[in-house]
């Protein structure tokens, strides 16, 4: 199955089938795939997801923006729903991360924000990381697509944390978590939701940094695994059960 199945209503849609490990395996065909939102695919998108025979889709949104922007093809497929709200915990002390960029409002501040967001997320993932692992390891939710509504941030960081277990390089995660975005379209979803939030029109060069992915806003999500656990392993182990036999069972199933 080609890694390239491009959606024309679903930013940043991607199969990470194919990826290789650093023990020579390869992640299995048509078993993960990750997007941004769902709810406006098109005639063409639907036929193509629906031969995917999806069996789970884990939603990272927060009640308002599936609300907002519902996944209604999903009720006449026959598919689960997981619904992992993570927004509510993406805080940054007793200061909501907007309210970062309301102080600073340039690309410096709009940078600060999403640093402060990447590292909040090993936090905000732990409570449900161990359900959703449990799951893809049994092998009953297969395949399965994870997705918010951009999808580059929360479900960039899951689809890093996913890689790693699987025993993906570094090198190959960062190439995967920076590559595919559809830029207009993340751009477009950005604009939309400053100028809902700061009650008109962002300076472009904000909206540069808000809609965009670097590689340093990954590191900051490691470091902080590796701060508050030891590793990025041993994060996984204590938020997600992956310990050396659920480890196994994950591998032998997603793996070939």
């Amino acid at each position: 199955m080609s890694t390239n199945l491009v959606l024309d209503g679903a930013p940043n849609f991607r199969h990470l089938g194919g990826m290789p490990t650093r023990d020579g395996r390869r992640i299995r065909s048509g078993r993960i795939f990750r997007s941004g939102s769902l709810s406006a695919l098109t005639v063409r998108d639907l036929d193509i997801v629906a031969k995917l025979g999806i069996r789970l889709i884990c939603d990272l949104r927060s009640d308002g923006e599936r609300k907002a922007a519902p996944n209604r093809w999903l009720h006449d497929q026959g598919v689960e729903e997981m619904h992992i709200d993570i927004s509510a915990d993406l805080r940054a002390g007793d200061t909501t991360l907007l309210e970062i960029l309301k102080r600073e409002p340039n690309p410096e501040g709009a940078r600060r924000m999403m640093l402060q967001t990447y590292r909040n997320l090993p936090a905000a993932f732990a409570r449900p990381l161990r359900g959703l692992f449990t799951r893809l390891a049994d092998g009953d939710c297969l395949p399965v697509i994870f997705h918010c509504t951009a999808g580059k941030d929360r479900t960039g960081f899951l689809a890093a944390i996913i890689l790693h277990a699987l025993g993906v390089s570094r090198e190959t995660i960062y190439r995967e978590y920076l590559g595919g975005a559809c830029r207009e379209q993340l751009r477009e979803s950005a604009v939309r939701a400053m100028t809902i939030h700061f009650g008109g029109m962002v300076d472009a060069s904000i909206i540069d940094v808000v809609a965009g992915v670097e590689e340093r806003y990954l590191d900051e999500a490691f470091s902080a695994m590796a701060e508050s656990h030891g590793s990025v392993d041993r994060y996984l182990k204590e938020t997600a059960g992956l310990d050396r036999s659920q480890l196994c069972r994950l591998r032998d199933t997603l793996l070939e």
